[in-house]
């Protein structure tokens, strides 16, 4: 059951524990609850930032598939000139990624 305490505060309680309510509370409808609910304020610039960065939060998946991807793109536009798998640290993404692949193959 919704009650309303005079200070306007709501509280949520079973009728059988109404009598632990502040003095003067009384029961009110869910609309009337609905409507003295406090509006949560509007989120801050560093709240939409901090939002836009967790939403977007590079995995280690989407960093190697992104390395790959790059990896990919230079050898198309060099004729297969440019391998950047011969550099160690992307050689290690090519290598993590097959792992990963294989754990991947056992889910």
């Amino acid at each position: 059951m919704n009650y309303k305490a005079p200070d306007n505060s709501l509280h949520f309680i079973d009728p059988e524990f109404a009598h632990l309510l502040p003095a003067g509370c009384v029961q009110i409808t869910a609309e009337e609850a609905e409507a003295l609910r406090p509006v949560p304020p509007p989120p801050t610039t560093q709240d939409l930032l901090n939002k836009l960065d967790a939403d977007n939060t590079l995995t280690q998946g989407n960093l190697r598939e992104t390395i790959m991807l790059m990896n990919e793109a230079f050898k198309l536009v060099s004729s297969n000139s440019v391998d950047l798998s011969n550099i160690p640290g992307v050689a290690q993404v090519y290598a993590v990624e097959a792992q990963a692949a294989v754990l991947r193959g056992q889910l």
